[in-house]
Order: C-alpha cells, then structure tokens, then sequence
C-alpha cells in the first residue's frame, strides 16, 4: 500500500530491520487497488523498521505542493564498498544503484530486489529439512518469480511499479493461490 499511495522504497530491508513477534490475532486484511487481501498470520507478525533510508513523495496539507523525500544514498560509500563476493545485503545497494544510477529521487523497482534478497537469505539460513517443506518451496518459489519479473520489468519499463506490478502478475496470483489454500 504504501507503494501505491507514497510510492515508497524502503531502500534497506536487511533482515535486521525486520521484526518478527508472536501474535494472537488470525488474520491481517491489506487492501491495495480498491481489492482486500486477507492473510493469515499463523501466531506471527512481522513488522518493518528503520525508515531511515527511505524514498516516498507526499503532499504536505500546509502548502498542498507534491513533495519528494529521499536520501541520496550514494554520499553513503560504506553501503557500496564492500566486495562484490561478500553475502551480504551490500551487494543489493549495488545492484540497485546500477539499475537507477545514483538518481534515489525516483520512484523504482528497489523493494522487489530486497524482496528476493530476503527469500535468499531465509532459504540459506533455513535447514535441509525447511528447504524442502511448502515454506521453503514457496520461499524458492517467489525468489524466483521476482527474479523473472525484475528481468522482464526493469526500471527503465515505466509499466513497472516495483512490487504493486508483481502482485497483479500471474506469478504473484499462483503463489498467492497456494498461501491462501494453505492450512
């Protein structure tokens, strides 16, 4: 949602700005497009932090002007100096600086790559035996959705709008199908 109505990137989703908890509620309903996606949360919640890094524009009701707020992320050179052969979440600042240049003021296709980023990461970090249940297929699966979406839909593609353009695609409606038939 905060996609469609801030065009928002969150321009930092490693895992250590995600937060992760117990709940008793059963469900959470997001509506994106006038259309309500019901998901169950099975006892957890997961919640993102650290906005620090972020890009969203907005109208401030005081002067009612439409207004961009970003950082330039490339006065940052720790986040790109780490060596390309590192596993580590700095190889995504890379990959999206190429993608964009060093022009954060715009709107991208960055949250998808941090979406596969993180399928990546849990399946690394999941045991043999995770790997092969439905989580981990599933898990297998998106990375490889969005991997295919972020190819055929690059940022140059004004028919792309990061991760609001992958969930109408019918890769996001099969994997969709499968979550919510799920028990």
């Amino acid at each position: 949602m905060a996609e469609e109505y801030l065009e928002f990137n969150h321009n930092d989703l490693n895992p250590s700005n995600i937060l992760v908890g117990r709940t008793d509620s059963s469900f959470i309903t997001y509506r994106i497009k006038k259309r309500s996606y019901r998901l169950q949360l099975r006892g957890t919640l997961a919640i993102i932090s650290d906005f620090s890094k972020c890009r969203l524009k907005y109208t401030p009701a005081s002067c009612g002007m439409i207004r961009t707020f970003f950082k330039r992320l490339n006065r940052f050179p720790e986040l790109f100096a780490h060596k390309d052969d590192e596993p580590s979440h700095f190889a995504i600042y890379r990959e999206i600086q190429k993608r964009i240049g060093d022009d954060w003021r715009n709107f991208t296709d960055s949250n998808l790559v941090w979406i596969r980023y993180l399928c990546q990461f849990l399946r690394d970090m999941a045991s043999q035996d995770e790997k092969e249940n439905m989580a981990g297929g599933l898990l297998l699966s998106i990375h490889r959705q969005v991997e295919a979406h972020l190819k055929d839909c690059p940022t140059q593609n004004t028919k792309c709008a990061g991760v609001q353009c992958f969930v109408d695609s019918p890769a996001f409606q099969q994997i969709w199908d499968v979550l919510i038939n799920s028990k």
